[in-house]
């Protein structure tokens, strides 16, 4: 929103004319019709009175706090994939940039660009990746500052996982004792408000966002007690874990790609080369079928973008690469490298047009 339509919606949710603006300002009703219009703009002598009568800081009436919505934070997001298939990472990064350099304080937009920008930093073969991993960082912690307790909770989550991956665990502790311990869920309470009131569709989405939100969670927990597991060498444990994960997948109708990845990390530690490549067959198998959320009688409500990236064959194939490509440059799995069926399998599978060497 640019100022002279901030001066024209603030003077209307204020009741205030044209003529009381331009008498409380000492200018000219024509001036203030002009501001509005945008043909001219307000002295800089004028800003800050003029704020003052309308209520907002400067900032607000520079633009400087404008919000983007839902909406619209979504479509950048969704464009920000696309460029960085089209025009890599780094002309993708800098776009991001500016638009946050455009909205500095719209929290989501910062939260939706940096969450995604990280993700995409681990799926592409990016040049100089801990100066990115620096300056998504620093945006992280502008989120966990920020005011909004849900986005800064959210964050805070992931940038725990950043300091963990990279063993600041003093860092890791200190924001883990700063998460609140919250035992009212309001989102089962706004639910019930909802079928109170009729508002059924809205009250199934809640729901159902539950349900997948619960679902995503205990496979975490099972593939966190599964790589316990395996540390601790109890792999008749890592099994019924790996078991349990599979069982989750298809009770909660989850992507069916999450089946295999515990038999993949039990395979890999106990170095078992035919499993390997049989459940990396499935494993790729499955990226290459798209998972339509709504598909599941259990996520009927909830919005699914077809641009989304489960349903997205370009992203599964970026995965598939992803995968690949790390497997390639592992000094651990010296073992599979010279195996016939593993190679023909990695050949298989890679695009080679959309292969990042």
């Amino acid at each position: 929103m640019k100022i002279n339509e901030i001066i024209k919606l603030k003077r209307k949710e204020l009741n205030l004319t044209q003529e009381q603006v331009a008498e409380y300002l000492g200018v000219t009703t024509p001036a203030v019709n002009k501001w509005e219009k945008g043909n001219s703009y307000p002295d800089i002598t004028l800003l800050p009175p003029l704020a003052r009568l309308l209520r907002v800081d400067l900032n607000t009436l520079l633009s400087f706090n404008d919000e983007l919505n839902d909406y619209e934070i979504g479509k950048f997001t969704n464009d920000l994939a696309t460029i960085v298939e089209t025009k890599g990472y780094d002309c993708a990064f800098k776009i991001a940039m500016d638009k946050i350099y455009d909205y500095p304080n719209c929290y989501k937009l910062i939260y939706s660009v940096s969450s995604f920008l990280q993700g995409a930093l681990s799926l592409y073969c990016v040049n100089d990746k801990d100066k990115y991993e620096n300056e998504i960082e620093k945006l992280f912690i502008r989120v966990s500052n920020c005011d909004d307790l849900e986005l800064a909770n959210n964050i805070n989550s992931l940038l725990i996982s950043k300091y963990i991956q990279r063993k600041d665990y003093n860092s890791a502790q200190m924001l883990i004792d700063k998460l609140p311990n919250v035992s009212i869920n309001k989102k089962q309470l706004q639910a019930n408000l909802y079928i109170s009131q009729d508002k059924l569709n809205d009250a199934c989405e809640i729901l159902e966002k539950e349900i997948l939100f619960m679902a995503n969670s205990i496979q975490s927990s099972l593939l966190n007690l599964l790589d316990i597991a395996l540390k601790q060498n109890k792999f008749d444990y890592a099994l019924i874990y790996s078991n349990k994960i599979k069982q989750t997948t298809e009770i909660y109708n989850l992507w069916d790609y999450n089946k295999y990845v515990g038999d993949y990390q039990i395979a890999m530690e106990t170095k078992d080369t035919k499993k390997i490549i049989d459940t990396l067959k499935s494993m790729f198998n499955s990226i290459k079928n798209p998972w339509t959320l709504n598909d599941s009688p259990l996520y009927k409500h909830i919005y699914n973008n077809p641009k989304s990236n489960y349903n997205n064959n370009k992203f599964g194939q970026i995965l598939i690469n992803s995968i690949i490509k790390e497997l390639e440059c592992s000094d651990e799995i010296d073992f599979l490298k010279k195996e016939p069926e593993f190679i023909e399998l990695l050949n298989e599978y890679k695009n080679k047009k959309g292969y990042y060497n």
